[in-house]
């Protein structure tokens, strides 16, 4: 009898991000695929604990304060490693990348693959850190060409040491009915006006504050339009009181926290990403599934989902670009929009389907001995 194959996901957290969101779903397919899954988190999960139960996942956490590394949680760590036994270990993040690389050094017959989520991922130490511990790695990868990339120039990795593997997005989920898209823009106050959406959460890097000021453009051009963010985070009560000063107070809404993003895309007339980095946006896969045009600034990897030749519209992260992003889509014809959401769904499809990209992880995990 065939033993199973044990993968341990090792997160910095597991919370509602683009990251965390594409742990669970490798993790989730691999256990279809007959592997034994388990996700240990650093820090306290917040999200996505039923959906591992689902799927028969143990889920895990180090149960570490952020900001706040210690030897006993480097000892529980290496604990969990010796009691759950894994064939391979992949850290996702820059925390848990570094966490797992260390933890080499006292069990080094266990391979270790660490992924990049992001272009950049904050001070210079962490890349020196990179740097350092790049030897405890038995592979290293990135989400984005543009993440790789970055991670060569600055030193942290050498070319030869990282590869590319994007995000992948399950495409067979069910599409949203119509009238739920309908109730939800009627519950929304849509109306009849041309809907912009943008998920992410309130944080400065993602230059919702920007996107504001790009919004107001439109309006006083004297679009009906509407802006819908959803999201929480720190900026809230910054991004409310800006709403307010620009009168964009019924124009321009701020919906927080949402767990029905697949139902506020399909309520959506097209889709806008204004952040000043970004790694692969998950969104924007989403965004492209849904069939969605899509404005987005230059950033990051974004580009390589929101690919101008298929229509979709970069521009630089300052307001008056963006506004003129927004426009633009706003002025093409009903057609026009469908073909450019049908083109990004078809991309999506050919480029970043999620069972694609698990065969290739497998594919890498084959290579560092697992089979």
């Amino acid at each position: 009898m065939t033993t199973a194959r044990r993968i341990l996901f090792l997160t910095t957290s597991m919370g509602r991000g683009g990251a965390e969101r594409q742990v669970v779903d490798l993790a989730a397919m691999l256990r279809g695929r007959g592997w034994t899954v388990a996700v240990l988190s650093m820090t306290a999960p917040s999200d996505h604990q039923d959906e591992l139960a689902a799927a028969a996942i143990e889920l895990g956490s180090l149960d570490m304060t952020r900001g706040r590394p210690t030897g006993a949680a480097l000892m529980r760590y290496l604990s969990f490693l010796r009691k759950w036994r894994p064939d391979v270990v992949h850290a996702h993040m820059v925390h848990a990348n570094l966490l797992a690389r260390i933890g080499r050094a006292f069990v080094p017959s266990i391979p270790i693959v660490s992924t990049v989520h992001n272009v950049v991922e904050g001070r210079r130490w962490r890349e020196l850190a990179y740097r350092l511990t790049d030897p405890l790695s038995s592979a290293t990868t990135a989400v984005s060409r543009a993440a790789t990339d970055r991670y060569v120039r600055v030193g942290a990795v050498p070319r030869g040491r990282i590869v590319t593997i994007p995000n992948g997005f399950d495409l067979s989920r069910d599409p949203v009915p119509t009238d739920a898209r309908n109730a939800l823009r009627r519950e929304l106050g849509l109306d009849d006006a041309f809907a912009w959406l943008t998920v992410g959460r309130l944080v400065p890097e993602k230059g919702h504050d920007m996107l504001l000021r790009a919004f107001c453009q439109v309006r006083r051009a004297g679009y009906p339009a509407r802006l819908v963010i959803a999201g929480q985070g720190p900026e809230m009560r910054a991004l409310r009181n800006q709403i307010s000063k620009l009168e964009l107070d019924g124009s321009a809404v701020l919906l927080g926290e949402r767990r029905d993003v697949p139902s506020l895309l399909a309520a959506a007339d097209a889709f806008v990403l204004s952040s000043h980095w970004e790694g692969l946006p998950m969104v924007l896969l989403e965004a492209a599934a849904q069939r969605l045009p899509i404005v987005c600034t230059d950033v990051g990897g974004c580009s390589e989902i929101a690919v101008p030749a298929l229509g979709a519209i970069l521009m630089q992260p300052n307001p008056d670009a963006i506004a003129s992003g927004l426009l633009e889509v706003m002025k093409m014809t009903d057609a026009d929009r469908a073909t450019v959401g049908r083109e990004l769904r078809n991309y999506v499809e050919a480029a970043f389907d999620l069972d694609a990209i698990v065969t290739r992880w497998e594919a890498l995990y084959a290579s560092l001995g697992v089979r």
